[in-house]
C-alpha cells in the first residue's frame, strides 16, 4: 500500500522534521500540526504540504479531513516514545 497522505502532529522536534523530508522523498502528502505560526512555516520549510496550527484552530482534525477531501490520513504519526537515560 502506497502512503499517499500522512499526519504528523505537534512535538514530533527533529524527528518530524526529518520524517517530512523523507516522507515527501516518497511521494507522500505531509499534513503538519504545529503550536504556532512559526512553527508551522519551519515544518513547511522541511517538506510539509500544509500545516494546522493548533492553538489557532482547535477542531484540527475537521481542518484534516477538509484537506483530505473527507478522507482523512492513510497514517497518523504522534510524539515518539521517551526512553529513559
Amino acid at each position: 500500500m502506497a502512503i499517499t497522505e500522512l499526519l504528523l502532529t505537534n512535538d514530533l522536534g527533529q524527528v518530524g522534521l526529518i520524517m517530512c523530508q523523507v516522507l515527501k522523498n516518497i511521494g507522500a502528502t505531509v499534513i503538519g500540526t504545529a503550536g504556532s505560526p512559526e512553527k508551522c512555516d519551519l515544518a513547511k520549510q522541511y517538506g510539509a504540504d500544509h500545516c494546522i496550527d493548533y492553538n489557532a484552530n482547535k477542531n484540527w482534525v475537521e481542518k484534516v479531513k477538509e484537506l483530505t477531501n473527507g478522507e482523512g490520513v492513510d497514517i497518523g504519526m504522534d510524539k515518539p516514545i521517551n526512553f529513559p537515560s
